[in-house]
């Protein structure tokens, strides 16, 4: 991850260095949807094989609910993202392959609703009255490399990308009689470690449509 971000970074300086030696030939902004949710994004094309961008996005949704083994989930995300990138236009055109700065934010608290019957928790059955109510904690907030190809520049955009990321923090908890059991806990947090698992993926996909309106052109 260190070289990623040496390598990332760099190629960021560059970009900088480069733009403040040529001259800004236009300016565009406009609303995008991304990753994130809804937003905006702006950009400025240095000379022309060069721009620079800035975006951000939020996604402004709350008490969500849903199924999941038979149970209901009430879930309240909150998701908010910037990114700032420096571009490569090889054919002068919107065309591009760039780099930036992924700023993001990803926080999710998950709650059941009453239930009934057996929870399986690890490896183990328990009765859904024992169990209680199961809380959960999703967190992923940092600063991280990010490598993208699209196209950028007045009118219609879009981009693809990756960030490089670490891995998520995850927390469950139960409400129940048998919360403070030993027994269960070993399951529960055999149950986190599980879901831990299979999140550590290391990259977050980046996705962006969106359209610009030139605001200057030189």
């Amino acid at each position: 991850m260190s070289i990623v971000k040496s390598a990332v970074s760099s190629l960021i300086l560059l970009g900088f260095v480069t733009a403040t030696q040529a001259q800004t030939t236009s300016i565009s902004l406009g609303p995008q949807i991304s990753g994130f949710g809804i937003g905006a994004s702006a950009s400025a094309r240095v000379g022309g094989y060069v721009s620079l961008s800035a975006e951000l996005g939020f996604l402004p949704l709350s008490n969500l609910t849903s199924d999941v083994d038979d149970i209901d989930y009430v879930m309240d995300p909150e998701i908010f993202g910037a990114i700032l990138g420096v571009h490569f236009h090889p054919f002068q055109g919107n065309i591009l392959v760039g780099a930036g700065i992924v700023f993001g934010k990803y926080l999710l608290d998950v709650e059941s609703e009453d239930s009934s019957g057996f929870v399986e928790i690890g490896d183990v059955e328990y009765s859904a009255s024992d169990v209680g109510t199961m809380k959960g904690n999703f967190s992923l907030e940092g600063t991280w490399p990010a490598v993208m190809v699209g196209w950028r520049g007045k009118g219609f955009n879009f981009g693809l990308g990756i960030a490089f990321i670490e891995d998520p923090e995850i927390d469950i908890s139960a409400t129940g009689p048998i919360a403070s059991d030993p027994v269960f806990r070993v399951e529960l947090e055999r149950e986190t470690d599980d879901i831990r698992d299979e999140l550590k993926i290391g990259i977050l996909p980046l996705f962006r449509f969106g359209y610009q309106f030139g605001l200057s052109s030189n």
